[in-house]
C-alpha cells in the first residue's frame, strides 16, 4: 500500500492476515505513508492450535493500531475463521457505530 504514496485516495482495501506467529497482524505497518482509505476488509486466518483468546488480542492490537493511524478510514470489515475467535474479538472490541465509523466482524464459512 506504501507504493500507492500517501497523497492518493484509496476506497477499500483487502488485507489477509495469519494468525499464529510470533508477530501479530498488520506488525510493522506504517500507515502514515498509506494513502487515505475508506474501508479496509480483513480476512484473519487463524490455525486450530492458536487459543481463540491470544488470537483474539493479537487482531484486536492490530485492529486498534490501524484505527488510531489510518487517515479516512469509516468502516473495517473483520472476517475471521473460528466462530470462538470472532466471540473473543467481539468481548475485547463489541461492534460499534457512530456517524462516521463503524467496525463489523462475522465468521467466513
Amino acid at each position: 500500500m506504501e507504493a500507492l504514496g500517501e497523497g492518493r485516495k484509496v476506497d477499500t482495501v483487502w488485507v489477509g492476515v495469519a494468525v499464529g506467529g510470533a508477530l501479530s497482524p498488520l506488525n510493522g505497518w506504517k500507515p502514515e505513508s498509506f494513502p487515505a482509505i475508506n474501508k479496509m476488509f480483513i480476512d484473519s486466518a487463524v490455525p486450530g492450535h492458536v487459543r481463540a483468546v491470544v488470537a483474539a488480542r493479537r487482531i484486536s492490537d492490530g485492529l486498534s493500531s490501524v484505527v488510531r493511524s489510518m487517515r479516512g478510514l469509516e468502516r473495517v470489515i473483520v472476517s475471521v475463521n473460528r466462530r470462538s475467535v470472532r466471540s473473543a474479538i467481539r468481548r475485547l472490541l463489541p461492534d460499534s457505530a457512530s456517524s462516521t465509523f463503524t467496525i463489523y466482524l462475522f465468521v467466513d464459512t
